[in-house]
């Protein structure tokens, strides 16, 4: 009898193995308790029950099509990593290397919540444009402001298709931009990782105006993805020809304010936890514990309908209303 897989990680174990210390033990800071981190396992953390669980279309609950599409894919991870450790430039590498780093950003929390809360505030803007035009019942006196404080939840199973989605934007739009390298840390500071490891974004000076995931035709962009403690992939728009040309290049990195600035953006990148071989990385947990890459959408009224726009900012994690399986 097949055994029917509950634990279902987002971030694979064989990922987080790469960071953990002598004892085979990663120290994990939540972002809901930065002061408090503890050691684990990695196949205890970034998992959730039957995350990928999904009802078909015979009705019957598959709890280990997702699971074991992903795992198949993440048994290939020990070896990239020491093929690129190596110096390994093959686009055999380069191929699985990319083919992980998509699927690592289209699996978090971070973009099913995201999708989730996006669905939700359409729903609402939906029902205020109703009510503008009078199609809605009038409002009790008592609750004029019905709308504001009524409780939408969504199906969380919708938000498995946000993972496809995600997926074909950063094939079709992400990856052809961008020339990719395999930097060695030669530092003293580790690079630590996260429950939200994939980054991009355009590299203002000002690292304050950094947006999650903003893209502009036009304008520079640079892509994060920590692979170890020592290596982690770096792409930006200026070595995308050298990419096509000579594919994937390596290089080295003795600069120890460039790591920390990966560090501090990988730690506001970071969804819910950041993972790391120590707690060396306390304080910088501690300062971008209040903020996580979260989705908002605003509303402007047109003629035709309301127009939604949605864009990703470092704000407060939003909460979920929870949804209630119909009987």
């Amino acid at each position: 009898m097949a055994v029917t897989a509950k634990r279902h990680h987002y971030v694979p174990e064989a990922y987080l193995r790469a960071f953990t210390d002598g004892d085979g033990r990663l120290t994990v800071f939540r972002k809901d308790a930065p002061s408090t981190p503890f050691r684990t396992s990695p196949s205890d953390v970034a998992l959730e029950q039957y995350y990928y669980a999904f009802t078909r279309s015979d009705e019957v609950r598959d709890t280990d099509s997702f699971e074991q599409i992903f795992s198949d894919i993440e048994s290939g991870w020990p070896e990239i990593i020491n093929r690129l450790k190596s110096g390994d430039v093959s686009d055999e590498v380069t191929h699985d290397l990319l083919q992980f780093a998509c699927l690592q950003r289209a699996r978090v929390p971070a973009v099913r919540d995201a999708y989730e809360i996006m669905r939700a505030d359409s729903v609402g803007h939906i029902a205020r444009l109703l009510q503008r035009m009078g199609k809605l019942p009038d409002a009790p006196p008592d609750s004029k402001d019905i709308l504001d404080r009524v409780e939408i939840s969504i199906d969380p199973e919708s938000s498995l298709e946000a993972i496809a989605l995600t997926l074909d934007g950063m094939v079709e739009r992400v990856l052809p931009t961008l020339g990719f390298r395999i930097i060695h840390n030669r530092t003293r500071i580790s690079f630590v990782t996260s429950d939200n490891p994939v980054m991009w974004f355009i590299p203002y000076k000002n690292e304050n105006e950094i947006k999650p995931y903003e893209m502009i035709p036009g304008a520079p962009m640079e892509f994060l993805f920590p692979l170890t403690p020592r290596l982690i992939l770096l792409g930006t728009k200026q070595h995308s020809t050298e990419f096509r040309e000579q594919g994937l290049l390596h290089g080295t990195l003795t600069n120890l304010e460039t790591v920390k600035r990966a560090n501090r953006l990988i730690a506001k990148f970071a969804y819910n936890a950041v993972f790391s071989e120590d707690e060396s990385p306390s304080a910088l947990v501690k300062k971008y514990a209040d903020v996580s890459p979260v989705a908002h959408s605003t509303s402007f009224p047109r003629p035709d309908g309301d127009m939604i726009m949605v864009h990703m900012e470092f704000s407060s994690r939003r909460t979920k209303a929870k949804w209630h399986q119909p009987a």
